[in-house]
């Protein structure tokens, strides 16, 4: 007896924007299971200080569950975007590439002009996300609990939880992050390396308003960004050397002040506030396939990259938007979206987007990640060469909007 037509493994961004994607496409006829020990709460102390940078592909994605209009003031419309290469103690930082944002005629299909990229603190997506799956029809979330095991079989995967209880379901989604549990129990191997680097976050407020610009410090030990918020408050994700960041994280609140400040520069005036800093190891890992029987890899269980161009978690939602597509499509025919060519088909769609979006990101890190003189010369040549194209920085702009290709129809 089918128990759920799909489990998800996972209650963050990729789980529950795949259980509310599917519950819209498929109007409710789809039986989702959400598993995951714990989901975003709303008005407790984020424990995840990150913010992230969404496109308006995304954003298109969230106004057709319904999770804009209620998110929007929460989030901060990026105006520009500044990149400069130079070294940490240049008294000078000037431009060599910007990108102005605010001249664009796209919409969300309401009449409503979406920006093209705007930053949100990942606790608020977090809980709107979980508000858009748990009032969908036909989606069960499972609080406190994990896949144990599970067992693919002809027409359906029997499932184990940690509490011993077992039910079917005739696919199974992981979406339980970079350290999936459920892709090792697939048997499903990953490719990549661990970086020397360590991703570092910290939000500040400053004397002078930001009017939604970001900057893209590319420093020899990696990008030192600077991210709009609300509030005129921003976020810093600093990228330094593993051995370099067990320094600056050790250091007590006034000297790790100074750090910030020697970075930030001066030309938003006074760091007013500035918090605690967080800290995790940068790797790279590619799942070797996305699939097996009856089982699915999405969003960072899939593909866990580098932050140096703030794409991953729109990667991740274009994995979501095209499985939901794909189960949908077949779920409409009559026929059976747990079955192999469907899967295939996911998988295709996805594998090249993937693919290319970890490589480049892997590429920048190491061609900026250099203290070469010769390297730091072509780079900035370069720069200024596309600074120059009017037509290769609106490619660019449409790329990292999301507006390239063939995307899924969530996202159209």
């Amino acid at each position: 007896m089918i128990h759920a037509d799909i489990t998800i493994a996972g209650g963050s961004y990729a789980g529950l924007a795949l259980a509310a994607s599917l519950a819209e496409q498929s109007g409710g006829d789809l039986r989702v299971c959400v598993v995951s020990p714990d989901f975003p709460r709303l008005g407790q102390p984020p424990t995840d200080l990150r913010a992230s940078a969404l496109s308006r592909s995304s954003l298109r994605l969230l106004t057709h569950l319904g999770v804009w209009p209620a998110l929007e003031p929460k989030c901060q419309p990026v105006t520009s975007i500044v990149l400069t290469d130079t070294d940490l103690d240049d008294a000078i930082r000037a431009p060599r590439l910007t990108y102005d944002l605010q001249t664009d005629d796209g919409n969300s299909g309401t009449g409503h002009v979406l920006p093209r990229m705007v930053i949100v603190e990942n606790h608020f997506l977090g809980v709107a996300l979980l508000e858009a799956a748990a009032s969908a029809p036909g989606i069960t979330m499972r609080r406190g609990n994990r896949i144990a095991a599970f067992n693919a079989g002809p027409d359906h995967t029997q499932v184990t939880l940690e509490n011993s209880e077992v039910f079917t379901t005739r696919l199974l989604v992981a979406a339980d992050g970079g350290r999936s549990k459920l892709r090792d129990l697939a048997g499903i191997h990953t490719i990549g390396h661990p970086y020397e680097q360590t991703g570092m976050i910290t939000i500040v407020e400053t004397q002078h308003a930001h009017h939604g610009r970001a900057v893209q410090h590319f420093l020899p030990a990696g990008p030192f960004a600077l991210l709009p918020m609300t509030q005129n408050r921003t976020c810093v994700t600093w990228t330094e050397t593993a051995t370099e960041a067990r320094r600056i994280l050790a250091l007590d609140p006034l000297a790790f002040r100074l750090e910030v400040e020697k970075r930030f520069g001066h030309r938003l005036g006074a760091l007013l506030t500035i918090s605690p800093p967080r800290s995790w190891p940068l790797t790279l890992a590619l799942a070797r396939s996305l699939i097996a029987p009856r089982f699915a890899l999405v969003g960072d269980a899939a593909h866990t990259v580098h932050p140096i161009a703030g794409q991953g978690l729109n990667l991740g939602f274009r994995d979501i938007a095209a499985l939901a597509e794909v189960i949908v499509d077949t779920a409409r025919l009559g026929l059976d979206f747990g079955q192999a060519s469907t899967l295939e088909r996911y998988e295709r769609w996805r594998r090249f987007d993937n693919l290319a979006s970890a490589a480049g990101f892997d590429a920048l890190n190491s061609i900026f990640a250099t203290k070469s003189t010769i390297a730091r010369s072509a780079r900035g040549a370069v720069l200024s060469l596309a600074d120059s194209l009017p037509g290769l920085k609106s490619w660019l702009i449409d790329e990292a909007s999301g507006e390239g290709g063939a995307p899924p129809r969530l996202m159209r």
